[in-house]
């Protein structure tokens, strides 16, 4: 009975074993590509031995390859070698006299996560990289016994995420040593995941969230008054720092030709030009203190003209060139820290007891003079075009009339030092001299000047984060709405004197667009920029040459050049052009539906690379729902380019209340709350999933962040259709919000126009998704910086509790030390794929990638 027993307990030991062996799979990697031989320069008096130390030394820079066969690579000053394709399974290499350096590299491509072990085997030294950080290494070296070597092994655990991923392999041959000069890898994964992964040469790939943060891209352009050179200020991520490089560079606009580039280290906030494109001016930052430096082009000279001025703001050269207008920031006094008595709900905000004042600095004499003071902080706005004036602002909170805060505008007579107030205004945005310095250019909300902006019936309230344009006379103070019937959204004005034109930057439906508005004709013209997405534009003092930067749902940023005269656009620089020769984009298309209200809703579809539409494909269904669109720029905080990079069909929706479709659309957003704009989405997604049979409706997910985290929790109270849910920076409770938020009573003054907790319980409870938690059948993942001022994290926390309690699937992720949005590069890179890893559970069946995040 025990021989039986023993018999029948070694029978099930021997069949576990050769289950799990047959529970893996390994694939051997037949094919490489090779660079080399580099040859090893040995140190003076170095040993022999002294060899190992350089399999551990980086000769040259691994960090950005990505090779392809054929591909050359400078090794020594004048010389490069090429990569070529190996197709081998035993990898050998060419005997040399000297010791030499091979690399040998491979792409493993996967269409899921997965874990696996890779090892390599030779009785070289060796090292083994994964997308250029080094997972193992080999400091031995093995020699031929008996006509053969025992290779030694490199193993090393990996998990890899969905796309592909550089394998590459660094031997060190001794040829002092008698062992061979060969090479073998596999890969070891669970038998199951074997036909989602391949191995090969071909650099060709998906893009991910590694692309938006580590590339170099321009963050500003100020272009010469006369335009020959603009200056462009460049950032790149520094790997090895872990931290961003940043630096200048002038370049002739008419060439695009590099003239002049500035590197240090230095933080460097802005760059304007002097009047007679001579020279600019830049500045530094350490600390708190920030250095003023001009460089002279003539004399090749760079001076400080301001040292070590601390909490120094933003700078203006004037436009006679004499003189440089600057602000300075005091600090308030600390009070017992222990204790504080608000004087108003703005309290709260860091700084607000700050005072911001004016300062001017004389270029020549270096002479400095402070221009404000007083009980009130200043914000400087412009320097009038003639040099002789100021305009500059107060702001004053607490008021009674919303929407709670008001702006004075003053100008400021540089001779006599006289400030007249000239303007109360609610509702504005900004304003800015006419070229004569007579009148104002005003942005504002329909409700700056009354009824004069305002082409909505009485009875609807409109929404004021809806910027219009106005024209201010200053001494007979008249105003004119030049944008009133307008639809696009205007965020920025230039007037040009010359051609008695105004460009104005928009928000034209999802579009970022430029238009001229003719004075003398009262009409709009589209400029055609052949781009979606205008991010940042500067003019030359004539108006003949603009420099702009911009981008396109599936073509990232680049640098134009704008002739304003002919309308011909020409491409400046394409600083991610290296980064993305190798990367294959899905294709984005424009799909609209009309709304059971009679609505047209307007959409896209982000589709995945290689797009197969005769199989089923989960989607991501992504909107805002506030009061601004989901715009065409590529990349962003939310990428959905790199959401179909891992196979997601992406659909954006447009729904009621956004601006740049007109004041009647977006004063929708005034008290709705979700009330329309969710249904649109539900609506909108059904109809989707119908005349896109290519979408599996039982995978679908849905994400918004801010007022679109408030969606998704308001969205899943009234629909189960969505599989799985992400609500980032959400809003759960809307009374909450309203009185903790920094900014929530004064967004409601808008949003929520004369609706208050005690005038409109209906509002607050029953469209707070807090509420209406019962409700809640899908899967929910609630995300959050736990330092967001925004929206506090107690919003999420509240939605959180009250899902466990009645026993909901849901998550809580608080990122640390984070504010509304998620800016720390390791934390925002491991954000990113928190998103795809819970999509990827619950709309792929794949709940590994999620697992080994959150372990």
């Amino acid at each position: 009975m025990l021989r039986k027993s023993v018999f029948i307990l070694l029978t099930i030991i021997f069949c576990q074993i050769i289950y799990a062996g047959d529970s893996k799979s390994t694939i051997y990697v037949d094919e490489y590509l090779v660079l080399g031989p580099i040859k090893v320069t040995s140190p003076v008096e170095s040993k022999s031995e002294d060899l190992n130390s350089i399999i551990t030394y980086s000769e040259l820079d691994i960090k950005n390859w990505w090779p392809g066969e054929g591909d050359l690579l400078f090794v020594y000053a004048n010389s490069t070698l090429d990569w070529k394709k190996v197709s081998k399974k035993e990898l050998n290499f060419e005997k040399e006299k000297n010791p030499v350096i091979y690399y040998a590299g491979f792409y493993i491509e996967t269409n899921r996560y997965i874990d696996a072990e890779i090892e390599s085997k030779t009785c070289q030294l060796a090292s083994l990289f994964l997308n250029s950080k080094k997972k193992t290494e080999k400091t031995t070296l093995e020699e031929t016994q008996k006509n053969k070597c025992e290779p030694g092994k490199l193993t090393s655990k990996l998990e890899i995420e969905y796309g592909k991923h550089f394998v590459l392999i660094k031997l060190l041959f001794d040829p002092s040593k008698n062992s061979e000069w060969l090479l073998t890898t596999s890969i070891t994964l669970d038998k199951k995941h074997a036909d989602n992964i391949s191995v090969n040469t071909n650099p060709k790939r998906t893009t991910t969230i590694s692309d938006l943060l580590d590339n170099k891209n321009v963050t500003s352009i100020s272009l010469s008054p006369n335009g020959e050179l603009v200056a462009l200020k460049m950032r790149e991520r520094n790997q090895s720092k872990n931290s961003y490089d940043n630096w200048i560079e002038l370049r002739n606009v008419k060439d695009g030709s590099l003239r002049w580039t500035f590197k240090g280290g230095l933080s460097i906030p802005e760059v304007d030009w002097a009047p007679d494109s001579k020279s600019f001016a830049y500045t530094t930052t350490s600390g708190e203190e920030k250095t003023l430096w001009v460089v002279d082009l003539e004399n090749g000279t760079t001076e400080s003209l301001l040292e070590n001025v601390k909490n120094m703001g933003g700078f203006t050269w004037a436009k006679n060139g004499q003189f440089i207008v600057y602000t300075v920031t005091e600090k308030a006094k600390e009070e017992d820290s222990n204790f504080k008595k608000y004087e108003l709900p703005e309290d709260r905000w860091p700084g607000f007891r700050d005072k911001q004042f004016i300062y001017r600095v004389f270029v020549k004499s270096k002479m400095k003079e402070r221009l404000t003071a007083g009980e009130h902080s200043t914000s400087f706005l412009e320097i009038s075009p003639d040099s002789e004036k100021i305009l500059f602002t107060k702001s004053f909170y607490g008021e009674q009339k919303r929407p709670y805060s008001r702006t004075d505008y003053y100008i400021l007579h540089l001779e006599t030092m006289q400030a007249d107030s000239i303007l109360s205004l609610f509702y504005s945005s900004s304003a800015s001299w006419s070229p004569d310095s007579k009148q104002l250019l005003i942005l504002g909300g329909s409700s700056i000047f009354g009824r004069v902006g305002n082409n909505l019936p009485e009875d609807i309230i409109p929404n004021d984060y809806d910027t219009q344009a106005y024209i201010y006379n200053i001494a007979s103070k008249e105003v004119k709405a030049i944008s009133k019937d307008f639809k696009p959204q205007i965020s920025n004005a230039e007037w040009d004197g010359k051609h008695n034109v105004i460009y104005f930057s928009t928000t034209d439906q999802s579009y970022s667009r430029l238009y001229r508005y003719d004075l003398t004709t009262n009409n709009y013209e589209l400029i055609d920029l052949q781009s979606e997405s205008l991010s940042t534009i500067d003019f030359s003092d004539d108006f003949s040459t603009a420099i702009f930067k911009a981008s396109s749902s599936n073509i990232p940023e680049k640098v134009y050049k704008l002739d304003l005269l002919t309308g011909n656009v020409e491409l400046f620089l394409e600083p991610e052009a290296d980064q993305y020769k190798n990367i294959i984009l899905g294709e984005v298309e424009d799909w609209d539906f009309v709304s059971s209200e009679g609505e047209k809703i307007k959409g896209r579809i982000y589709y995945p690379p290689n797009f197969d539409k005769s199989k089923k494909h989960p989607a991501i269904v992504y909107y805002y729902g506030g009061t601004s669109p989901v715009g065409r720029d590529f990349g962003g905080r939310y990428p959905k380019n790199v959401w179909a990079a891992n196979g997601y069909v992406v659909y954006v929706l447009q729904p009621s209340g956004a601006t740049g479709f007109g004041t009647e659309f977006s004063a929708k957003h005034v008290n709705d709350w979700g009330a329309t704009t969710a249904q649109e989405v539900i609506e909108g997604t059904e109809k989707f999933l119908n005349d896109h049979q290519f979408v599996d409706p039982n995978r679908v997910g849905c994400i918004g962040a801010s007022y679109g985290g408030f969606m998704t929790m308001n969205i899943i109270t009234k629909t189960d259709m969505f599989s799985a849910a992400i609500s980032h920076a959400g809003i759960s409770n809307l009374a909450s919000y309203w009185g903790v938020g920094y900014w929530g009573y004064l967004y409601n003054s808008v949003a929520g126009a004369k609706s208050f907790p005690w005038n409109a319980p209906e509002e607050y409870v029953d469209k707070s998704p807090l509420y209406n938690a019962d409700k809640v059948n899908t899967p929910l993942l609630m995300l959050h910086g736990n330092s967001d001022p925004n929206v506090p994290p107690g919003e999420s926390m509240q939605m959180y509790v009250a899902l466990k309690l009645l026993g909901k699937d849901v998550e809580l992720i608080e990122v640390d030390k984070q504010e509304h949005w998620i800016l720390d590069y390791d934390k925002r890179t491991k954000w990113s794929k928190t998103i795809l890893a819970y999509f990827d559970k619950y709309l792929k069946g794949q709940p590994e990638w999620w697992e080994s995040l959150y372990k």
